[in-house]
């Protein structure tokens, strides 16, 4: 029997709407890009974006740009550095790129930078078209 509970973060353990409500657009090279500002039901670490949201949005960043380069297919793998943190209410820019294809394999980049241009987060995802 559990003698505790514990609610954890507003990310996972908070009730809120699904979504975070991203939009990105398609420039000229292939690449994507949407800004948002993170809201409190994304919060982690007190006053912080939890690391959980900012991965969540780096697989979506790269699997829009695998889309919409008709590379269609399943994320098989992501990994994610976290450089600095991202507080919540911070505008942010959210960028994904296809790096390399390779037959049925599509290798990929996304970034989630900081107003100042900081990098805060950077993933490097494998695809493959099914």
């Amino acid at each position: 029997m559990t003698k505790k509970r514990f609610k954890g973060s507003q990310f996972i353990g908070g009730s809120w709407d699904n979504g975070f409500g991203l939009q990105f657009g398609l420039a000229d090279d292939g690449n994507v890009s949407a800004t948002t500002t993170f809201s409190e039901n994304k919060e982690g670490p007190p006053g912080l974006v939890h690391g959980g949201a900012l991965a969540a949005v780096l697989d979506e960043a790269i699997t829009v740009a695998a889309f919409v380069n008709d590379r269609g297919g399943l994320t098989v793998n992501l990994n994610v550095d976290y450089k600095a943190p991202v507080p919540i209410g911070a505008r942010v820019t959210i960028t994904g790129r296809i790096d390399r294809i390779d037959g049925r394999k599509t290798f990929l980049s996304a970034e989630v930078r900081l107003a100042d241009d900081t990098i805060a987060t950077s993933a490097k995802g494998l695809f493959i078209t099914v």
